[in-house]
């Protein structure tokens, strides 16, 4: 009888090692969202000629802190990034 109790809490630790970090990574790989919320977008220079420069200027909020670095990429009407 003490064996089988022995045997449940081995298999209850087990389970738990295997059950707790795979929860731990699960909420980590749902929390992979980019850290700030863009409140407003407004375009400063609407008419742009080729080659020029376009300013838009946004109004975001941090909702964390993140050490990320995050690039914007544009691409034109024939589909050739900026």
């Amino acid at each position: 009888m003490s064996l089988r109790v022995i045997g449940y809490a081995c298999l209850g630790v087990i389970c738990a090692g295997i059950l707790i970090p795979l929860a731990l990574i699960c909420w980590w790989l749902a929390d992979r969202h980019i850290p700030v919320d863009v409140l407003k977008t407004e375009v400063v220079t609407p008419i742009v000629k080729p080659g020029g420069k376009l300013i838009i200027r946004q109004t975001i909020r941090y909702t964390r802190d993140c050490r990320g670095h995050v690039d914007r990429v544009m691409y034109d009407s024939a589909t050739h990034r900026k």
